[in-house]
């Protein structure tokens, strides 16, 4: 969930690269093709901004939109060009850690049910629900314990370029191509 001090960062950010890239609003609007009122919205935190906007601003002013959405660009990926499970995996780990989705316990404590089951088919991912019930199940277990890994950072990529890889692999995948 963006909350409006999130609005507010993310408004920043896009000013500045904006700025930095040497674009006015209203070129900006030419390059995207969002208005110069939501433009000046976004900018001054005054309105959510969508994945498909922050993608236009993004590549308009040669940022991504990690770091127009977090300022993080190498710690929080997004976006993968052209790596389908990859763009799964990053979206939802980025729903994870923000707390969309997460792990609410069943009948014994040790035993967990995503929160987001019910999320990952209204944002299209319905044929990964196991993979990505999987994937959950992990990644909570690994911020619960990740000062027990030897190399957290290291585990946490390759969590996800496995999962990615399930994704990649599954037949609903290979199926759409």
């Amino acid at each position: 969930m963006v909350y409006e001090t999130d609005n507010i960062l993310i408004g920043k950010r896009i000013k500045e690269a904006r700025e930095k890239a040497g674009l006015t609003q209203s070129r900006l609007h030419e390059i995207t093709d969002i208005s110069i009122t939501q433009i000046s919205a976004y900018e001054n935190g005054n309105r959510n901004i969508g994945l498909l906007s922050l993608k236009k601003i993004a590549d308009a002013t040669g940022t991504t939109m990690d770091e127009l959405y977090s300022g993080k660009g190498e710690e929080k990926p997004i976006i993968s060009t052209n790596n389908e499970g990859k763009l799964i995996i990053n979206c939802i780990t980025a729903l994870f850690e923000n707390g969309v989705i997460s792990l609410l316990p069943k009948q014994n404590e040790n035993d967990f049910v995503p929160m987001g089951l019910e999320y990952y088919y209204q944002i299209g991912f319905c044929n990964y629900v196991d993979i990505l019930d999987d994937y959950v199940r992990k990644l909570a277990d690994f911020e619960r314990n990740k000062e027990n890994y030897p190399n957290p950072k290291d585990f946490k990529l390759q969590l996800s370029e496995a999962s990615a890889k399930k994704i990649n692999n599954s037949i609903c995948y290979r199926n759409k191509k």
